[in-house]
């Protein structure tokens, strides 16, 4: 089945708990070991959004699985060259598997969305960070939260809880942004304030979601 890695934690040298956001079964924690001849996963396949095909074994009623056969699909080799999409893909991981940490069943659309936006960051050529706004805002709409900005005028706020813009409120200045980023502008010095407001929406509209540690790689 198809693979996105979404996070690897390590627990000795050459073994992981792995987060898998899957085709067929959504979000699926496995035991990856890397060392020895007969390791089916190299530590290679565990960085931020690589693209696998994998096979997994153990039992239905068990939460964590083991991989039987393993290959990545599609070599996204610009994500580990080039060290703004690298940082943005750590970004990208934990937002999108904190996102849909509740999605344990096949849901093809919202994986067909990943996969194909992480191959459109891979060949990016503009902006990283006007991308990853435009990428959390596309996220917003697939897990159904997508905050109504089509009322919006200058000056006027999102409004956080009510998920539409008013005409007062203290974050016009990142719904400006946000716009415009959305319109196809760039989101210049405003990257930093502008993901921790749409991290704050996250948080307010999906339970649990909780604290995105990895912006703090762009402070």
């Amino acid at each position: 089945m198809k693979a996105v890695v979404l996070g690897s934690v390590a627990y000795s040298d050459n073994s992981y708990m792995t987060k898998l956001f899957t085709r067929e079964s959504g979000m699926v924690t496995v035991s990856v070991h890397t060392g020895g001849r007969g390791a089916k996963v190299r530590r290679s396949f565990l960085l931020p959004l690589t693209l696998l095909d994998v096979e997994l074994t153990g039992r239905e009623n068990n939460e964590v699985k083991y991989i039987s056969d393993c290959r990545v699909y599609r070599q996204c080799n610009d994500l580990i060259a080039n060290p703004m999409k690298m940082l943005g893909s750590q970004f990208i991981c934990e937002v999108t598997e904190k996102a849909l940490k509740f999605q344990t069943s096949a849901d093809g659309e919202i994986f067909d969305f990943v996969e194909e936006a992480i191959v459109e960051m891979d060949e990016l050529k503009g902006d990283v960070e006007s991308w990853m706004i435009v990428y959390m805002y596309s996220l917003m709409q697939q897990v159904g939260i997508v905050p109504d900005l089509s009322d919006y005028r200058l000056g006027m706020s999102l409004d956080l809880d009510e998920g539409r813009v008013v005409r007062y409120g203290k974050f016009a200045r990142e719904t400006e942004v946000l716009v415009r980023v959305l319109g196809g502008g760039d989101v210049g010095n405003d990257f930093l304030p502008l993901a921790e407001f749409m991290i704050k929406y996250f948080q307010r509209h999906l339970e649990g979601f909780g604290i995105v540690k990895s912006l703090g790689l762009f402070e």
